[in-house]
């Protein structure tokens, strides 16, 4: 396995699955099927233009609302990560985001 950097990574377009069911567990999400959460996070086949690429932020976004939940996510990230190689990463991520839980619950 070759090392790679990542300079640009999104935190809330990277979470492991297993970290997203873990994260709406925690948040006492309603469960969802595989297809469902693919749906949620990732985009169409036929994906033509950024709008769509972004709304995949989204669902990601409720689940990163605490502090606990920012650290869970990337440790789990950088983890996975580096079991694929990775020995440097930027990860970027929009603080006043992740303090919206109460604005944000409605979305769900």
């Amino acid at each position: 396995m070759k090392n790679f950097i990542d300079l640009h990574l999104h935190l809330d377009g990277s979470l492991p699955y297993p970290t997203v069911k873990e994260l709406m567990k925690a948040h006492n999400f309603p469960s969802l099927t595989e297809t469902q959460l693919k749906e949620k996070l990732s985009v169409s086949k036929n994906c033509i233009d950024l709008q769509e690429y972004l709304t995949k932020f989204d669902f990601p976004l409720l689940l990163l609302q605490t502090k606990k939940d920012l650290e869970t996510a990337i440790f789990d990230l950088l983890k996975s990560l580096r079991s694929q190689g990775l020995v440097y990463t930027e990860i970027r991520f929009p603080p006043q985001f992740h303090t919206q839980k109460s604005s944000l619950k409605k979305e769900r």
